[in-house]
């Protein structure tokens, strides 16, 4: 999959990590039609930590489990970075070691008005930083 960038200026930019192509881009068409900028979706850890190096990341939402691969090395390079993040999961936030967690998580299957308010809260988060 292409990796979308939408044109940033002053636009927050939201890096999604998502291996479900389909929930990848209606998270996407969600997230720039509140106004975002989006990294992404994109479908690897490595993918998102490309981007993580390389564009000015303003909060990010992760798809714990990418294939077989845990999300943990993303969630690294974010903390290392001041970068707030969300994990879109289906498992239980108490089952994940507790240097990965966020204290934002959107169950799945994910509501948009609470993917939204989440955004909300991260970008503002990091703009009080």
């Amino acid at each position: 999959m292409e990796i979308g960038l939408a044109e940033a200026s002053d636009k927050k930019l939201i890096l999604l990590l998502e291996d479900e192509i389909l929930i990848g881009m209606v998270l996407a068409d969600l997230v720039e039609s509140r106004g975002y900028a989006v990294a992404g979706p994109v479908l690897t850890c490595a993918a998102a930590i490309e981007l993580v190096e390389s564009l000015p990341i303003d909060a990010a939402i992760l798809d714990v489990m990418v294939g077989d691969e845990h999300c943990g090395v993303v969630i690294d390079q974010l903390k290392a970075r001041g970068i707030p993040w969300a994990l879109s999961t289906a498992v239980d936030d108490d089952l994940l070691p507790l240097h990965y967690r966020s204290k934002w998580v959107l169950p799945k299957p994910t509501v948009p008005t609470d993917v939204i308010s989440v955004l909300a809260e991260m970008t503002l988060s990091r703009s009080a930083s």
